[in-house]
């Protein structure tokens, strides 16, 4: 899960309590400069004489997903579950790592139920677009998508993510479409904006691919240029980019 999207989470948690333990904003907003572990001690510092806090409990799920320890992120989030059944974000949260993790079909559930218990909250449904992707139900990924557009008509992830369903429909014209448009909205990260980049790359070199077929290799040529100004721009933002790397060295 991005950043921006968990601390969405977060920050929606934090605003339906009045108080915080202590300790808590601090870590958040060491969790807000990415430096997890550092704000994943805070937490613990100040864990013991606050169990059964919904934020501490939160902040150090997401703590442990950003460092790839699903399991420990798990098991705050199956107590989240238990003991605030009428809140939605640890079934959000939950579901992304599950989506991580590849197992779709529980993700799906958990999605579904944050959506019913806050049905206008579009983090929510723009996960449940991203879980159906990575399933592979791309008609239902796409539905999600049409409603945060509708909401959000500028949600670059959304507008990048139907892009990418374009790509791997085979249709690279559209996918091209998509990725410009999203490239005109503001970016929740560089390393998002890397891997829109080289989305773009991609798919202007498969558009380029068909030009050549169907006899248009000037076009094609201006396609390609354009793929390689896009895996640069993609390098600047993300240098260990490792797919825009291969993408690079492929030419």
């Amino acid at each position: 899960m991005k950043k921006t999207a968990t601390l969405l989470i977060l920050f929606a948690a934090v605003a339906l309590f009045a108080e915080v333990p202590n300790g808590y904003n601090e870590a958040l907003a060491l969790y807000s400069q990415g430096k997890y572990e550092e704000s994943l001690a805070k937490v613990r510092s100040v864990f013991e004489e606050n169990k059964t806090s919904y934020h501490l409990r939160m902040l150090a799920a997401a703590n442990h997903a950003h460092a790839g320890r699903f399991n420990d992120a798990a098991a705050h989030l199956q107590y989240l579950l238990k003991d605030h059944p009428d809140r939605p974000e640890p079934a959000a949260l939950y579901a992304a790592i599950l989506r991580k993790q590849g197992q779709t079909g529980d993700a799906q559930g958990l999605i579904a139920r944050a959506m019913q218990q806050d049905p206008k909250n579009m983090n929510f449904v723009l996960e449940a677009a991203r879980i159906h992707y990575r399933a592979g139900n791309f008609a239902a990924a796409r539905k999600h998508i049409e409603n945060v557009l509708l909401a959000a008509p500028g949600n670059q992830e959304a507008l990048a993510l139907d892009g990418l369903i374009f790509l791997r429909q085979g249709n690279p014209e559209n996918a091209v479409f998509r990725f410009r448009q999203a490239l005109g909205q503001p970016s929740s990260s560089k390393a998002a904006l890397s891997d829109l980049y080289n989305n773009m790359a991609i798919a202007l070199r498969r558009s380029a691919d068909a030009l050549e077929k169907n006899g248009n290799p000037g076009e094609a040529a201006s396609m390609r240029t354009e793929a390689s100004d896009m895996l640069a721009r993609s390098l600047e933002q993300n240098p260990s980019n490792a797919i825009a790397k291969a993408n690079k060295e492929a030419k």
